[in-house]
């Protein structure tokens, strides 16, 4: 709900690509013309290209991706499923195919299949978060945001890790308008990662005035991390409370090298971090490749 640390299986596809490219010329070289015809807006005759390339070499990852991308627009997006369904029973140790499976399955509206592909890739992989942000994703596509979220709290209890998905979480919880729940996950987030602290500032830095004082408290319970203090100093700080701000502890409000505190180095960049309303946030970026979800979860193509 997509720099940061976990790049999702498609981010593994432009390198398989190249590598086919260099051992299969030819292919390649198919392929190459479907990008042009794609990019000329002759999305039929793309379409046409990637089905020979997929009849030929049906595991070919490039031509499927690109049938993923130019059948829906021609409103045949149904016969991306037999073919995809071929492809991983002929390689299923590929996940970039489990991922592609997954996806058709949501974007055809086919929940049940979704949910068994999903689950039997996460029981052969019990310790992987990709089979649940891969399917959180397919959901963000859909614009399926609870679902999406309710996935992602299922992969963390399931992996045991509680800060699992945390920015993920905070920014689909932030677009529903759970603005409590997204500074609780923000807290989490920091805590393990504490150079995402700026990105929390700006993210956590549009709460209405009637949550502000709720996520203040939720940030600085007995027991809170550094990073989650210093975070809330930062919050009411900015927040125009400079009295509640200077009440945390001052260990949580060191200064960065560059002299300026994260909600102001948050808000110097703030177009570029910014996540919920169709801006773009490093959490969500890479949980969703492909193209404009809620903000960030895109590159994927």
């Amino acid at each position: 709900m997509l720099r940061r640390p976990f790049p999702t299986v498609r981010a593994a596809v432009l390198a398989a690509a190249l590598a086919l490219g260099v051992a299969h010329a030819a292919p390649a070289q198919g392929i190459g013309q479907g990008f042009e015809l794609e990019r000329a807006g002759r999305v039929d005759q793309a379409a046409e290209l990637y089905l020979a390339t997929v009849r030929a070499t049906p595991t070919d990852v490039a031509a499927l991706l690109g049938l993923e991308r130019v059948l829906p627009q021609l409103d045949r997006a149904p016969e991306l499923l037999p073919l995809v369904q071929r492809a991983v029973a002929l390689d299923a140790e590929s996940d970039v195919l489990r991922g592609l499976l997954l996806r058709t399955c949501v974007a055809l509206n086919l929940p049940d299949s979704a949910e068994a592909v999903a689950r039997r890739w996460a029981h052969e992989r019990p310790r992987d978060e990709t089979p649940y942000r891969e399917w959180a994703i397919a959901l963000s596509d859909v614009r399926a945001y609870d679902a999406a979220r309710d996935v992602l709290l299922g992969g963390r209890k399931a992996l045991g890790r509680a800060t699992a998905f945390a920015i993920e979480i905070a920014e689909l919880a932030q677009r529903a308008g759970y603005w409590e729940a997204a500074g609780r996950e923000w807290g989490g987030a920091v805590t393990a990662q504490p150079d995402e602290l700026p990105n929390a500032a700006a993210q956590l830095a549009d709460a209405p005035p009637d949550k502000r004082d709720r996520i203040i408290q939720l940030l600085t319970p007995g027991g809170a991390s550094r990073p989650a203090r210093r975070l809330a100093a930062e919050l009411a700080l900015g927040w125009g409370d400079p009295a509640r701000g200077w009440t945390i502890p001052t260990s949580c409000r060191s200064r960065s090298p560059s002299g300026r505190a994260p909600m102001q180095r948050a808000r110097s960049s703030r177009a570029g971090t910014r996540g919920p309303r169709g801006r773009s946030s490093p959490g969500w970026r890479a949980i969703r490749p492909r193209r404009s979800r809620p903000k960030h979860w895109r590159k994927r193509r």
